[in-house]
C-alpha cells in the first residue's frame, strides 16, 4: 500500500528498495557532489578551542566573546 519511495524513507527494505539503494551505492559521485561533500566537512567547530572551567574542570561553552560553564555556572571574566 506504500510506494517504494515512502517505504525507503520509513526504512522498509523491500527487494525494490534494496535494488535502488544498491544501484545508488554503485554509481560514483560526480565532481560537483565530491566538492559539495568537501565543503560540508569544512565547517567551524564551535567548541574546538573551548577552555576547561577553572572551578570544576568541565568544558566551557562560548557566551558572547567569553566562555561560561554549564556545570557550575562559572565564567571567564564576563558577566
Amino acid at each position: 500500500f506504500l510506494d517504494a519511495e515512502t517505504q525507503a524513507q520509513l526504512g522498509v527494505l523491500t527487494p525494490q528498495v534494496r535494488a535502488r539503494l544498491a544501484a545508488e551505492a554503485e554509481r560514483s559521485p560526480s565532481a560537483e557532489e565530491r566538492q559539495r561533500a568537501l565543503i560540508a566537512h569544512d565547517t567551524y567547530i564551535n567548541q574546538a578551542d573551548a577552555p576547561v572551567c577553572p572551578d570544576c574542570g568541565a568544558i566551557m561553552v562560548r557566551n558572547g566573546s567569553c566562555y561560561r560553564c554549564f556545570n557550575c555556572g562559572g565564567t571567564t571574566g564576563c558577566s
